[in-house]
Order: C-alpha cells, then sequence, then structure tokens
C-alpha cells in the first residue's frame, strides 16, 4: 500500500522489467520441475544466457551448455570446454579430459595430466598432442618448447621414465623431421638442415636413455625399499656414467646418486677395485649427511679387501673380443676431476663398438653392428644371417 493509502497499479504487461521478472520466476519454476533444457531457453530468451549456461553447467550438461555458448560470440565457448575437462579429471577420465583440455588451447595442462596418470592409450594421445603442437603454425620449435616443459616437471617429481618418454618423442619427431629433409631437393641447404635434426635425434635418444636409467638410481637411493637386483643396479650404475662420460650430468641426474649406487654394488659383487674408486670419488663430493657415518664405515671396510676385481665381471666386447673396464676412462676421468678427453660413451675400449644393452636387466648384450655387402639384397642378407654357423 502506499502512504496515501490507495493501492498502487499493477505495471503493464508490456513492461521489460515486469517480462524479465516474470521469466526469471518461470525459469526457476521449470528448474524445479526438472525441466532443466527448458529453464535455460527461458533464462536465454530474457536475455541472462550466462545463468542459462552456468545452469546446465552445474547440471553437468556440457553439450547443451556448448550449443547455447556456440551461437553467442560473446560466451568464450574454449572456457567452457577447459571446464568440462577440469570436472573431467575431478571423475577419474583422464583421457576425455586431455582432449577436452587440448580443444581448449591447453597442450601442456593435457599432457601432463596424461602422464601422471597415465590412462588406457596414454602414448599414443601424448604423441599426437605433440605432433598437433608442432604441426601448429608450422611451428615445430613449439613442441621442443612443450616438452622441455613437461620434462622439467616430471624430472622436479622425480619422474624420470616419464622424462625419458618425452625425449623419445622429441627424437621421433627429430627422425621424421630427417626423413622429410631426405626426401626435400633443397641441395646443399636441406641436407645440412637433415645433419643438423638427425644430431638432434641422437642427443635426444641419448638423453631418453639416460633418463629411464636413472629413474632405478633415484629409486634405490630414495625408496624406503627397494626389489632391484644388486646385478641390474650395478649395470646400470655402470650405464649411466660411462654414458655420461666427461659431460655435466643432465638436469636432475645425480653423480653422487649414481656413484653411491655403484660403490653399494660393485662391494657386494666382489668388484673392490671398482668399489675403491666410486668411494673415493664420493668422499670429494658433497654427499647427504645421513649417508656419510655409513660411507665412513663402507670405505674402511672394503680397505681390507683385495685390491682388484673379480674377472668374471668384467664386460667383453662381442665385436673384438676385447675385455673392458668396468668404468670407460671418460666416465673415470670425468668422476674424478670433472674434465676428460674424448669422450666414447658406453662402448669398446678397443674396437669402440657401442655396447648394446637389455633395458631390463642393462646386461650387455651380444649383438654387432655390421652392413651388409651393397651389393646383396635385403632378401639375400636375411637368408645369410639365418644360416647356421660354419655353412
Amino acid at each position: 500500500d502506499d502512504d496515501d493509502g490507495e493501492d498502487r497499479p499493477p505495471p503493464p504487461l508490456d513492461d521489460p522489467a515486469y517480462q524479465q521478472v516474470a521469466q526469471y520466476a518461470a525459469a526457476e519454476l521449470l528448474a524445479r520441475a526438472g525441466l532443466f533444457t527448458e529453464a535455460a531457453k527461458t533464462h536465454a530468451r530474457a536475455g541472462r544466457l550466462k545463468d542459462a549456461i552456468d545452469l546446465l553447467v552445474s547440471l553437468r550438461q556440457w553439450e547443451e551448455a556448448q550449443v547455447f555458448a556456440a551461437g553467442h560470440p560473446e560466451i568464450d565457448a574454449r572456457a567452457l570446454v577447459a571446464q568440462q575437462g577440469e570436472w573431467l579429471i575431478e571423475v577419474g577420465d583422464f583421457a576425455r579430459a586431455a582432449e577436452m583440455l587440448v580443444k581448449a588451447g591447453k597442450p601442456l595442462r593435457a599432457a601432463k595430466i596424461l602422464g601422471e596418470n597415465r590412462p588406457a592409450g596414454w602414448q599414443e594421445a601424448l604423441s599426437s598432442i605433440v605432433q598437433g603442437v608442432s604441426n601448429q603454425a608450422g611451428r615445430p620449435d613449439q613442441s621442443q618448447k612443450l616438452m622441455s616443459q613437461l620434462t622439467d616437471n616430471a624430472v622436479m617429481e622425480g619422474r624420470f621414465k616419464d622424462a625419458a618418454y618425452y625425449y623419445y618423442l622429441l627424437g621421433a619427431e627429430c627422425l621424421r623431421a630427417a626423413e622429410v629433409l631426405g626426401e626435400a631437393k633443397g641441395g646443399e641447404l636441406s641436407e645440412a638442415a637433415r645433419k643438423k635434426a638427425l644430431a638432434e635425434y641422437d642427443n635426444y635418444n641419448k638423453l631418453a636413455n639416460l633418463y629411464f636409467a636413472y629413474q632405478h638410481i633415484y629409486s634405490f637411493t630414495t625408496d624406503p625399499f627397494t626389489n632391484l637386483q644388486p646385478e641390474m643396479l650395478f649395470q646400470v650404475s655402470r650405464y649411466v656414467l660411462n654414458l655420461m662420460g666427461a659431460e655435466d650430468a643432465p638436469y636432475g641426474i645425480s653423480r653422487v646418486n649414481t656413484l653411491y649406487t655403484l660403490a653399494k654394488q660393485a662391494k657386494n659383487l666382489g668388484a673392490y677395485k671398482l668399489a675403491r674408486f666410486a668411494y673415493d670419488r664420493l668422499n670429494l663430493m658433497r654427499v647427504p649427511p645421513a649417508w656419510r657415518d655409513q660411507l665412513d664405515l663402507d670405505m674402511l671396510t672394503v680397505q681390507a679387501k683385495p685390491v682388484r676385481d673379480t674377472p668374471e665381471i668384467l664386460p667383453v666386447c662381442y665385436r673384438c673380443g676385447a675385455s673392458n673396464p668396468l668404468l670407460a676412462p671418460a666416465a673415470n676421468a670425468a668422476s674424478a676431476s670433472g674434465h676428460s678427453g674424448q669422450d666414447k660413451g658406453d662402448s669398446c675400449t678397443n674396437c669402440g663398438h657401442p655396447f648394446v644393452r637389455s633395458f631390463l636387466s642393462f646386461e650387455v648384450l651380444p649383438l654387432v653392428e655390421f652392413r651388409a655387402d651393397p651389393a646383396l639384397s635385403y632378401e639375400e642378407a636375411l637368408d645369410l644371417i639365418r644360416q647356421p654357423p660354419g655353412e
């Protein structure tokens, strides 16, 4: 009632304010009745598009929300897709979540979700993301930037096998680029670019191998318990040191952890000369305080052992038959001073042939690289390989 006691007349039905209130009330009634799509349409007719989309999002009706957003440029459709991706992460559908995040323009977030949770088909999905980023607007450098960010995150979180896989993907991209450049007819410039791509592949492949191997060392030095066998830890620590050689350790890989693992396992397996060397190097480095007492005790006990390595564990080159030291000269010098001359990596010190290792046990496999006579066809070469020795 007004102050003069007269009733206020109702607003006219065509009053915009009245219509807006009426439509809002109608939308609320429709929502309470379970007619959510009709409620959203009513909100939209009243010009409250955000309320319509918020209603559908709250009900997780993503497709309907995207239909509403599609015809209205003032609504950020990509933000809506990203919101759906985050919701899928909450409910544990990581594969679809990654797909939504890629559509929303967040490939790094998508790749991180795949790498951390590993849903079915995660490797193929991650490879697809990398290729998509690489091909985007003809900018292959963007895939390198993405992989660098993913690798740094994985290393900081101690997920070295994931870092290895990211480097493997980068190497595969370089091989594809080299193949394309090899087929192109660009003269010396194209050939130089192809050689650069192959050199980058070699580098990424080496990093992938290093990070994959180092995961075992990291687990041994940080986990309270381990089911890794001494022989395997012995081989993998030798492999990491030999492969690094005189170079600086890659980001996240600790030469101290590697030498510690090598020293412990060398002592257990009778490689006392190598164990002494590793303990001597550790004595010159900064080690965790919790290790110091145990290291001092181990260094004292190893002094009572023979100053030699068990001959049975010395690696033999399957190409030339020469026995090799347990640590390559470059790794020896690098551990001692951080500098060395020529670095041949994990290879025979006599003939230079690289050791081919099983990445399950890291034992050297009896495999030798060779090149068949160019005059032989591919089928003839296979037939000769399959023939028993002596025929």
